[in-house]
């Protein structure tokens, strides 16, 4: 089964302790069990390369990628179009990369700061 993993928490490197890092587990013990897994995540300051074998991370461009989501403030004008950009640019690229990794299910882990 092709399965997506989408979430505004993934780590952008191997040894990145602080964006959810159980993840790299979890997609292991999926891949394990004979799943084609795919991440779906917004661009992060250093993100971008792709370090897991066998997983495509597709890392979507926004306004705010500088900035982390929890510091992001919606009524602060310049915060509120990063948060427009961010929902406008994942809607956008969403279906196309589910479609062209023909995705059977996905799982959204923390889309969004609560």
């Amino acid at each position: 089964m092709n399965l997506c993993i989408i979430t505004s928490s993934f780590p952008s490197h191997p040894d990145d302790f602080v964006q959810a890092p159980f993840l790299l587990s979890f997609i292991e013990g999926l891949k394990k069990r004979g799943h084609r897994v795919f991440v779906f995540t917004q661009e992060r300051e250093g993100s971008g390369r792709q370090f897991l074998e066998g997983v495509e991370v597709n890392w979507f461009p926004w306004m705010g990628f500088r900035k982390p989501l929890v510091h992001l403030h919606p009524l602060n004008p310049g915060d509120g179009l990063r948060i427009a950009s961010l929902f406008h640019n994942g809607k956008r690229a969403l279906l196309p990369f589910l479609e062209k990794n023909q995705v059977n299910a996905c799982l959204a882990l923390w889309v969004l700061p609560g």
